[in-house]
């Protein structure tokens, strides 16, 4: 959608922003891709560990949109860009909170973590 409106010449970003744009984004999304594919299709146990390269390109991807939609929206919606930052701040901080048993130990029943399992293909350590 955002390339057919640069297509149609309906963006107000210059061409150096442009290009830095898709630079940008081939870098962080490539990045991200190249190491957490490989883990999506293997068949065997994947542990926390080997999300981490990726996570950094997810992290530099974030860091990446958020300063693009600072540029685009520019001064007028100012609070509108800092409200959205915060919310993301909260939501990243809550599931953090929410998750941290299942990646630190937890010392309850495993029965009390049930909560936890969102779908029915994650596999985590528990009887149903």
């Amino acid at each position: 959608l955002y390339s057919a409106r640069h297509k149609r010449r309906l963006t107000t970003l210059p061409k150096e922003k442009w290009d830095y744009f898709i630079y940008m984004g081939k870098l962080a999304a490539g990045g991200w891709a190249l190491h957490y594919f490989p883990f999506f299709i293997a068949g065997r146990v994947t542990y926390l560990h080997h999300y981490f390269p990726a996570l950094y390109f997810s992290f530099i991807m974030t860091a990446f949109i958020f300063e693009h939609a600072k540029i685009y929206l520019g001064e007028r919606f100012a609070v509108l860009w800092h409200g959205l930052v915060a919310l993301y701040a909260v939501i990243i901080t809550a599931s953090f909170f929410l998750f941290s048993p299942l990646t630190y130990g937890f010392d309850s029943p495993s029965a009390e973590m049930a909560y936890l399992g969102w779908l029915q293909n994650w596999d985590i350590a528990w009887q149903r």
